[in-house]
């Protein structure tokens, strides 16, 4: 986001377009209004949910990007054993992953030791069939999942029957 600011000199009587880098928490704190890419002013309200949506989108690349790095680390450590391409292109299409290769990843990031942050890594149920893989699995496997879980997802396998 850029702030348009301008000064009129007193000698010159010229104006002078500079422009003003301003980050989000003094926007939210001081309820400044900015200007969007095509040059329209934007209110102070409009400002703050445009640099809401940019910051969640950034940290939502980050963590993406670091669960890359440690798909890599993986392959690298598997030594060509684990296919990692599709693993990436699925995480890049859908953000998650599914149950059954979260189960897969969990396993062979304990196997290598790879030091990785679990919230990193999503998994998507919203499909009936990636529901029923997480309901299929036997007890030992959800709770090798659990670090791995939202509270949604954790509240669906109660509402199933799972003791989690």
């Amino acid at each position: 986001m850029t702030i348009p600011t301008s000064a009129t000199s007193s000698r010159s009587r010229t104006s002078i377009r500079q422009t003003l880098l301003i980050g989000s928490e003094c926007i939210h704190r001081f309820g400044i209004a900015a200007v969007d890419e095509h040059g329209r002013r934007l209110g102070a309200t409009e400002t703050r949910k445009r640099v809401e949506k940019d910051r969640r989108k950034l940290i939502e690349e980050a963590r993406k990007r670091r669960v890359v790095r440690v798909l890599v680390a993986l392959a690298h450590a598997d030594e060509g054993e684990f296919d990692i391409a599709s693993f990436i292109t699925y995480l890049q299409d859908r953000g998650a992953f599914t149950p059954s290769q979260l189960s897969l990843l969990c396993w062979r990031l304990a196997v290598r030791r790879i030091a990785h942050e679990p919230r990193d890594f999503r998994m998507i149920i919203r499909r009936g069939r990636e529901q029923q893989q997480l309901l299929d699995f036997a007890d030992w496997k959800l709770r090798q999942l659990l670090p791995y879980m939202s509270e949604t997802q954790l509240e669906f396998l109660r509402r199933n029957g799972k003791d989690v």
